[in-house]
């Protein structure tokens, strides 16, 4: 996906959720039906060995050390229905990672990566109208990695 494919995803959900929020301003906190969360991350990932019956001959680091990405979460919900026992909502957490550094001596593994990850699902809640209120979601949904565009400085 191009980036400017990419911030059009981005902006029509942020478009998208606020207005639905906006609608619903003379509601009470408990009619509410639409949530809308945003996060900044930053990634700690441990190293992973790489693990192949086909490594060339004489390779000794076979590790990807992986580095620390910052990452942008942004998160859509809709509430479908409410009881006082349980909630039900359809939500679409959208994840990305604009560049993500790897490490490896191995040739085959890419400097870097791009990434974006949609993943639509539905969410439990116990409890939906009290203060805490524990909740388990499922859903699945789809991975776009790509490696950024390499420059050659050859003469």
């Amino acid at each position: 996906m191009s980036r400017k494919g990419q911030l059009f995803v981005i902006i029509s959900i942020l478009v998208l959720a606020l207005a639905s929020a906006a609608a619903q301003e003379d509601s009470s906190v408990w009619d509410k039906k639409n949530e809308i969360a945003g996060l900044v991350e930053r990634d700690f990932a441990s190293g992973h060995a790489i693990t192949s019956p086909t490594l060339p001959p004489g390779f000794t680091d076979n590790r990807v050390n992986i580095g620390r990405g910052l990452a942008f979460q942004g998160n859509y919900g809709r509430r479908l229905h409410t009881t006082d026992l349980l909630g039900f909502t359809v939500e679409v957490p959208v994840v990305y990672l604009p560049d993500q550094d790897l490490l490896s001596s191995n040739d085959l593994v890419p400097a870097d990566y791009k990434a974006l990850f949609v993943t639509p699902g539905v969410r439990v809640n116990l409890f939906p109208n009290t203060l805490l209120s524990p909740w388990g979601s499922v859903g699945g949904g789809l991975g776009h990695l790509r490696r950024p565009r390499t420059v050659s400085l050859t003469s």
